[in-house]
């Protein structure tokens, strides 16, 4: 979340309500962060005036959001936050979540935490699927572009039939195997009755 003279705290606190009150019947849970001042984005935030919230916007943010999520079963949890909002029920998540994959596919999990990622991120290690400089969004305030023509280019360049995001291979790509290790032991067990 940001805040700019469109998108004000009140206007926050106004849609989260709304969305809460149309989803709680098929969500579990909620993750919410707050803008990071990223470099790529500088230029963005000084043309609008878009700003990070303060320590004080947030708590305010986190208590209204708290109330609008316990309304609907709603549990809400931060990405890579530092600021503590355990006292609204808000707490530290992740988006590569070891407790949800247990959940979903059973087993034990040996995952540990991303090495690659901030420290403030509790993402299990994963490997990410995308690709930078591909979303048509075109989030001015989204790190993963860099620029609209760059990602005309790479839409320009998109084959629905090519293995790849975007593109295709060229001769002078390499193509390496990487090394992988599986998280979740898939032994068969008394207690859980997985087995791969």
């Amino acid at each position: 979340m940001f805040l700019y003279r469109k998108y004000t705290l009140q206007t926050h606190i106004r849609c989260f309500e709304a969305m809460t009150k149309l989803l709680g019947n098929y969500t579990k849970r909620c993750v919410i962060s707050f803008l990071d001042r990223y470099r790529k984005i500088e230029g963005w935030m000084k043309e609008t005036g878009a700003k990070t919230p303060t320590r004080e916007e947030i708590e305010a943010l986190g208590k209204a959001f708290s109330a609008s999520a316990k309304k609907y079963g709603i549990e809400l949890y931060t990405c890579c936050e530092t600021v503590d909002l355990s006292e609204f029920e808000i707490f530290h998540g992740s988006c590569v979540d070891v407790s949800l994959l247990r959940g979903c596919g059973g087993g034990s999990w040996k995952a540990e935490k991303d090495p690659g990622q901030r420290k403030e991120c509790g993402c299990a290690a994963s490997i990410d699927i995308g690709a930078y400089d591909t979303c048509r969004n075109l989030c001015r305030y989204c790190y993963a572009n860099r620029s609209l023509s760059v990602v005309d280019r790479n839409h320009r360049l998109h084959n629905p039939l090519s293995p790849l995001l975007y593109g295709e291979l060229q001769a002078e790509d390499r193509v390496t195997e990487r090394k992988m290790r599986l998280l979740r032991d898939g032994q068969l067990s008394l207690f859980n009755g997985y087995y791969e």
